[in-house]
């Protein structure tokens, strides 16, 4: 994922992509962790959560365009942050239903939507081999402007090179975008299958997602912590996130 985190909570965790729909939330958190700007993933059953506790080592994602993503195994997850692995954490994730951009699917939990840009999202129905991962890494770090540290610089690939692509929201292409009104966007469309991640007020959500140039010229789209979008009824089977994330 590619993403910037443009204000943290010094209370709560920040929830930048979410799994589970409705009440039953507790599979997939990418975000922050609890009253800190650090970046914090980690997975759940659906009755709770696995190892909450911060990546390690702790980073400080504030205001900084950064690349996101783990990848999940039988019983582990392993983070990584621009291209770079971080320590192992427990816990594992099956299937699960709905997705949630921006904040969690609950009216009790408004207090940990984002405030920040997301540029592009990328979901693997299977864990990536290294080769795969540096593949989608260096995809998203030479199209965003990113590219350094661990990352490396492959040939032209495509996300859907890759088998097991489960799930694609590019905000450069504004065909996949369905708007309110201006540039206000009620859908964003999914690029494998069609899925639609559409704007949701179960999160107390009263403002839309704005679509908008921000990364290097770059569309992207901002979520100003009272937007959320949610695919509510795509069945998940993930085991590789990437994405963009301006925190």
């Amino acid at each position: 994922m590619i993403a910037y985190l443009q204000s943290s909570n010094a209370t709560n965790y920040i929830r930048i992509l979410n799994g589970g729909g409705g009440t039953v939330d507790s599979y997939l958190f990418i975000g922050t962790f609890n009253g800190t700007a650090n970046y914090a993933t980690f997975t759940g059953s659906g009755s709770g959560w696995n190892d909450i506790n911060s990546n390690t080592p702790a980073t400080n994602i504030l205001q900084t365009w950064r690349l996101m993503g783990m990848t999940v195994a039988s019983s582990s997850l392993t983070p990584y942050l621009d291209g770079t692995a971080q320590n192992i954490k427990t816990g594992t994730t099956g299937a699960f239903t709905g997705l949630n951009i921006g904040g969690v699917y609950s009216t009790n939990q408004t207090q940990q939507c984002f405030q920040g840009y997301i540029g592009e999202i990328l979901i693997y129905n299977l864990a990536l081999s290294a080769l795969q991962r540096q593949q989608v890494e260096a995809y998203l770090a030479r199209k965003w402007g990113l590219l350094g540290g661990g990352m490396q610089t492959i040939s032209t690939f495509s996300p859907t090179s890759v088998a097991g692509c489960g799930l694609w929201l590019d905000a450069t292409d504004l065909s996949t975008f369905t708007y309110q009104s201006g540039s206000n966007i009620n859908i964003w469309t999914d690029k494998t299958t069609g899925v639609q991640a559409q704007y949701s007020t179960a999160a107390g959500s009263v403002n839309y997602p704005v679509s908008g140039s921000n990364i290097n010229g770059r569309n992207a789209v901002f979520f100003n912590q009272s937007s959320l979008l949610a695919t509510t009824t795509q069945s998940v089977t993930t085991r590789s996130y990437f994405d963009i994330t301006l925190s």
